[in-house]
């Protein structure tokens, strides 16, 4: 099995880890029927970049990548990277007793649901960088990089 086949899988399952989460959703301000609908409107599983500098939003994008392939099989550290894009307007977190941005909320509990999970890829990550930049004149971005213990999977062997 080449390890990009579960590269979607590993995706899909941050993805399902964060909807599990009412306090992470809460923070997109959005009614039930928006949150029904927000994996391809708020939370992508691929490197978005909104169009819009008009529209005041939450998003988090969600990818993984394999740095290191030998000679057909995978031996390296898996990472996952979650970028959280919100509008500038949308920065003030106004919830009783935390005087956090909404970014640096989200990334807070982000950590806390993924770092020394064993949940997303079946061995354990640690968050290695949490780096902000801006995105655009309005929209800021903060980067995650959470990565994996070592990961050998050799096609040839079956794993």
């Amino acid at each position: 099995m080449p390890i990009n086949s579960v590269i979607s899988e590993w995706k899909n399952k941050a993805i399902s880890m964060i909807l599990s989460q009412d306090n992470i959703l809460d923070l997109f301000e959005k009614d039930e029927e928006e949150l029904e609908n927000i994996v391809y409107s708020n939370i992508y599983p691929f490197l978005y970049i909104p169009y819009t500098q008009t529209n005041v939003e939450l998003y988090l994008n969600i990818e993984v990548s394999v740095p290191k392939v030998i000679w057909g099989a995978f031996k390296g550290y898996p990472q996952m990277i979650i970028q959280i894009i919100c509008h500038q307007d949308k920065m003030r977190l106004n919830k009783a007793g935390i005087s956090k941005t909404r970014m640096d909320y989200v990334s807070e509990l982000l950590g806390q649901l993924f770092n020394n999970s064993d949940g997303w890829s079946g061995n354990r990550i640690q968050l290695i960088s949490d780096v902000p930049d801006n995105l655009s004149p309005v929209y800021k971005r903060r980067t995650l990089i959470f990565q994996g213990e070592e990961l050998t999977i050799n096609p040839c062997e079956g794993n």
